[in-house]
């Protein structure tokens, strides 16, 4: 099976456009564990950094936030992620270390799950 979305990718825009279509959405008044909010950047600091410097940082939460809410896992605490397709079902495996998600990547590869 082939991976059509990831073989859309012909530029950094084209990654940026997907993260931005899926984990850039509006969570509305979503709860979080109180272990996962005191992860979150305090207000004072928000408070103190620069404009550009406070959007990036907002702009990244959100995407922790559809992140977690969709795949229920934290990226703080597995910040290694493969993305692939599986039955025309979006799938985000995540990893504590870069040479597992490298394996299995390997190992989708090798069972003729993903194609590069």
């Amino acid at each position: 099976m082939t991976n059509s979305i990831l073989e859309t990718f012909n530029s950094d825009s084209d990654l940026y456009h997907f993260v931005n279509s899926r984990f850039k959405k509006n969570i509305g008044k979503a709860s979080f564990p109180s272990s996962y909010v005191k992860r979150r950047t305090p207000q004072s600091f928000l408070d103190s950094a620069s404009s550009d410097t406070a959007k990036e940082i907002a702009e990244k939460e959100l995407i922790r936030d559809n992140i977690y809410l969709k795949y229920k896992f934290d990226i703080f605490e597995y910040p290694i992620v493969v993305f692939y397709e599986n039955k025309s079902k979006e799938v985000l495996k995540p990893f504590k270390l870069p040479k597992d998600a490298n394996n299995f990547s390997k190992d989708l590869l090798r069972l003729g799950q993903i194609h590069y």
